[in-house]
């Protein structure tokens, strides 16, 4: 059975009751406004050491309350990168902290409480093996630390992916948790647009000008462009189910920054991308001959309307032996070939294609540090055979949710509810992200693994709201399809 929603744990006493909480985060707040204050006049480095040592003094009263907030909390360091955009709080490594906090939370929350089941999901075991097979392919990378620190990353994103499974526990904290990840993601859009159009992060390469993001995550203009089209599906397919139109009226925009991001990202698989989710989409909504006629006339416009530059850009995919830029990939293809062929078992290790490349399979006197610029050839380049197996094993368990997910509903006659559009959107992401897998090297691209967090939390809740469980109590008489969306 799956969990309730976590209340207040009854061991933190009255801190953790309401009437504790409408004292204690004003208070925070009130000593955080005075911190700000008092170190304006200071020392801009001490200040913001203050800053954020407050802000996560009152992050630990809200997690003793309500750990959700801590998913929340960290789901927007991992997004904004704090540490990035004002360098003097890097020291303070806040995204770790944050994820930290909410982890131990979560873990006080339910020390009392009933069994984690999603813990031993088939999903959440292979995740962690993966990480494991990350750490050992550390043994036989051309550069260790590198290794390590790929590794790292990778735990950061697998406690993100914890708290998914252990917090998203009910309808309405699903939906919270969808709209965070999108808003995120119209911030993204939004800041690089912003720096794009401003100069202030605008990137020029393969001859023409580049939005970028401000993180160092998504810096890349491809980087950019794939972490913005996994959320197309998700807009596209929960727009016309909002029904309260301010809401309605923010995804709008957000689609829309999405999209246009992407074009100025000059990301030739973004774009391709695009294409790809229209054509999924058109195919698992009825494949209505209105819409396939719709899309089209939509592609071609937003085709001619592009700016020549990447008009052109887009072109030169069909004369890809004059593009240095395709020409180079084939290079780094061949290169990862002979790296899978030389450690077949571990690979070079997580995040040393590059570092192999130049040192070991490139010329000595022209060495290419070039990338794989694609997840088949990344994977069994950098984790082997054994990351390739299990890498797989954890796409197709996905998958099964979902299709698992998507049946229960449909006995339950909730076809096109909120809830069946989420799993056609986690299995669509899926599709375009392997897809600009071909073209890019997204192994260690979150989205992935938040979608599989998804698909594992939203199982447990339609199976519970199936049985009439706890986390459909508070909304069972209004039905599937029709929640204000709300945390509890």
């Amino acid at each position: 059975m799956y969990e309730k929603t976590i209340d207040s744990s009854p061991g933190l006493g009255w801190l953790c009751s309401r009437e504790g909480a409408r004292i204690a985060v004003p208070l925070c707040l009130a000593i955080l406004a005075l911190v700000i204050g008092v170190s304006l006049a200071g020392s801009p480095i001490v200040g913001y050491a203050a800053l954020g040592a407050s802000a996560l003094a009152l992050l630990v009263v809200i997690l003793l309350h309500d750990p959700f907030w801590g998913l929340a909390a960290y789901m927007v360091t991992f997004y904004v990168r704090p540490g990035e955009l004002v360098p003097a709080l890097a020291p303070l490594h806040i995204e770790r902290v944050v994820g930290l906090l909410a982890l131990a939370a979560l873990i006080w929350h339910r020390r009392t409480g009933e069994r984690w089941e999603a813990l031993n999901h088939r999903v959440t075991l292979m995740m962690a093996g993966f990480l494991g097979i990350m750490a050992l392919s550390v043994v036989t990378a051309y550069w260790k630390t590198l290794a390590i620190l790929e590794t790292i990353e990778f735990a950061k994103i697998l406690v993100a992916y914890l708290l998914i499974i252990g917090l998203v526990n009910s309808e309405r904290r699903m939906g919270a948790f969808v709209w965070i990840y999108l808003v995120l993601i119209g911030w993204t859009a939004g800041s690089s647009l912003w720096g794009f159009f401003s100069g202030a992060n605008r990137g020029f390469a393969m001859g023409i000008d580049r939005a970028r993001g401000l993180a160092l995550a998504w810096g890349h203009p491809n980087s950019l462009a794939m972490t913005l089209l996994a959320a197309v599906p998700f807009l596209y397919l929960l727009i016309p189910v909002e029904r309260r139109r301010p809401a309605r009226l923010v995804l709008i925009l957000i689609f829309a920054l999405s999209l246009l991001t992407i074009m100025y990202t000059g990301s030739r698989a973004g774009m391709l991308g695009v294409l790809v989710a229209a054509v999924a989409l058109w195919w698992r909504t009825g494949r209505r001959p209105a819409m396939f006629v719709g899309i089209t006339v939509a592609l071609l416009c937003a085709a001619l309307l592009m700016p020549y530059q990447y008009q052109m850009r887009m072109v030169s995919i069909l004369d890809y032996q004059q593009d240095p830029s395709s020409l180079g990939r084939i290079d780094s293809w061949i290169s990862g070939l002979h790296m899978f062929l030389d450690r077949p078992l571990l690979g070079v290790g997580p995040g040393n294609f590059g570092i192999a490349h130049g040192l070991a399979y490139s010329s000595p006197w022209r060495p290419s540090w070039l990338e794989a610029h694609s997840i088949y050839i990344q994977l069994p380049a950098e984790l082997g055979l054994v990351g390739l197996v299990w890498f797989a094993g954890i796409l197709f368990v996905v998958a099964r949710v979902n299709r698992k997910t998507r049946q229960m509903l449909v006995a339950g006659g909730n076809v096109w509810s909120w809830h069946y559009r989420l799993a056609v959107a986690l299995d669509i992401s899926l599709v375009v992200l392997l897809f600009t897998g071909l073209f890019g090297h997204n192994l260690y691209r979150p989205t992935y693994y938040f979608i599989a967090g998804m698909s594992v939390a939203l199982a447990y809740i339609v199976r519970q709201v199936a049985a009439g469980g706890p986390a459909s109590a508070q909304n069972s008489a209004q039905g599937m399809s029709n929640k204000r969306w709300e945390v509890t």
